[in-house]
């Protein structure tokens, strides 16, 4: 079995207020203040990515949705294109209606 050793110590300049507030916190739980804001590092470390980094997904996500979205917008465009034969203004004036209805804007029988 691996001995476990603590040898990293990680200060912080905290506050009186700061410390007063981790003093009531720790003693709440019943553990010294080093302790506590040990404990909870932790905690932090076991619940998985900071939030700057669920940021970054999220904002990865989206731009694929962007992108998807916009596929999607010139497969539409296409399909009346093809529905109207060639058409251009009657298949953008469908496509923008059934975007305009997508967005909730325009009901189904073209009233705003």
């Amino acid at each position: 079995m691996e001995k476990l050793s603590r040898t990293v110590p990680v200060t912080v300049n905290l506050t009186e207020a700061e410390w007063s507030a981790l003093e009531e916190l720790a003693k709440g739980d019943g553990k010294r203040p080093r302790v506590w804001a040990r404990d909870q590092v932790l905690k932090g470390l076991d619940q998985g990515p900071l939030v700057d980094e669920k940021s970054e997904v999220l904002a990865e996500v989206l731009s694929q949705v962007r992108a998807l979205g916009s596929l999607v917008g010139e497969l539409v465009v296409e399909l009346m294109l093809y529905m109207h034969g060639g058409d251009t203004a009657q298949a953008f004036a469908k496509a923008n209606e059934l975007f305009e209805r997508a967005r909730g804007n325009q009901k189904p029988d073209g009233r705003t």
